[in-house]
C-alpha cells in the first residue's frame, strides 16, 4: 500500500473522528458527567493503593486529553504525506486553542485550561510521529519492492534454467 493510498481512509476516518471529538468538546455538558460513578469508583479505589495514588480524576483528564489528539495527529499527517507531514503539529494546536477559547466563553459549565492545550499538544505531536512512522515505512517499502521483485524473478529464473540443464544432462 503506497502512502497516498492511506489519504482516502484517513480523510474519511478524520470526518468521523474528528465528528465524534467536536461533538464531546462542544457539548455543554462535559463528557464526565455521563461517566462521573465509574471515575469515582476508580478513583477511590486507586486512593487506597500507594503505587498508584496520583492516578486521580486530574491525571485521568489530561491522559485523555492526549489520547484524543493521538489519531487527529495520525491523520492529519497520512493525509498531508512525507513532505507536509508536519503541519498537522500546528493545525491541532490551533485547534486544540481554539476550542479552549469557545469553552471559556461559550459554555458555562465547562472549563478552559492551557494545561488542556499542552496535553491535546502532547496527543497531537505523538500522533503526527505515528504517521510519520507509517509514511517512512511505506516509502522504504515502495523502494524495496522491486529490488525483492527483481531478485525473485532472478532467481526463479536461475532455478529453470539449472532445470534445464539438469533435463538435457539425462
Amino acid at each position: 500500500m503506497s502512502a497516498s493510498a492511506y489519504r482516502a481512509p484517513s480523510i474519511l476516518l478524520l470526518c468521523l473522528y474528528g465528528t465524534w471529538v467536536s461533538m464531546i468538546v462542544f457539548s455543554p455538558i462535559s463528557i464526565d458527567h455521563f461517566v462521573r460513578f465509574a471515575l469515582d469508583a476508580f478513583t477511590d479505589w486507586t486512593s487506597e493503593h500507594p503505587k498508584i495514588a496520583w492516578l486521580d480524576f486530574r491525571a485521568i483528564e489530561r491522559v485523555s486529553n492526549v489520547i484524543v489528539f493521538v489519531p487527529l495527529g495520525t491523520f492529519l499527517s497520512l493525509i498531508a504525506g512525507l513532505r507536509w507531514f508536519w503541519t498537522a503539529i500546528p493545525i491541532l494546536l490551533l485547534a486544540s486553542a481554539e476550542v479552549e477559547l469557545i469553552q471559556g466563553a461559550l459554555l458555562a459549565d465547562r472549563v478552559s485550561s492551557p494545561v488542556d492545550i499542552l496535553a491535546n499538544s502532547i496527543g497531537a505531536v505523538l500522533g503526527t510521529l505515528i504517521g510519520l512512522a507509517i509514511l517512512i515505512f511505506e516509502r522504504s517499502r515502495s523502494r524495496s519492492a522491486p529490488l525483492i521483485s527483481q531478485q525473485i524473478s532472478a532467481n526463479t529464473e536461475q532455478f529453470f534454467a539449472e532445470l534445464d540443464d539438469e533435463r538435457r544432462d539425462q
